[in-house]
């Protein structure tokens, strides 16, 4: 366990009408990791967490398209992530591969008030998933 914090960046800016956003979000994750031997050769583990959302932040940079930027704040959602890891241990270094996958779902924003209007972040999930390659020395 501990606090976590995520900062995702979207440049769509470049694209007509696009505008460039900041996600920032803070959490407390709760999890589980086992590493397998601690002896030289080859061993196989696994790691499991939930994240709980505890705040996040949009930064939307509507000046990038001639509006006011806007702040909007989320107060609830919730992510969990997994990856198994093979390891390899030897006198001089250290090696893991390791898919993983991790979720986000996070709920609709609070509203807020422009001179334009009024705007929010709409509920969204995301998904990654990947393998990492650690060399370690």
């Amino acid at each position: 366990t501990g606090i976590g914090y995520r900062y995702l960046y979207d440049d769509l800016a470049s694209h007509p009408a696009g505008y460039r956003r900041k996600s920032n979000y803070l959490y407390v994750p709760l999890g589980y990791r086992f590493d397998g031997s601690r002896q030289a050769g080859w061993s196989l583990g696994f790691s499991a967490e939930y994240d709980v959302f505890v705040f996040g932040n949009q930064r939307s940079h509507f000046s990038d398209v001639g509006l006011t930027d806007m702040d909007n704040h989320q107060n609830s959602g919730y992510g969990y992530r997994a990856s198994v890891n093979l390891e390899y241990r030897s006198s001089d270094a250290v090696i893991v591969i390791e898919p993983f996958f991790r979720y986000w779902d996070i709920d609709r924003s609070e509203t807020e008030r422009a001179f334009w209007g009024s705007a929010y972040e709409p509920a969204n999930e995301t998904t990654e998933y990947g393998i990492q390659l650690f060399w370690l020395f």
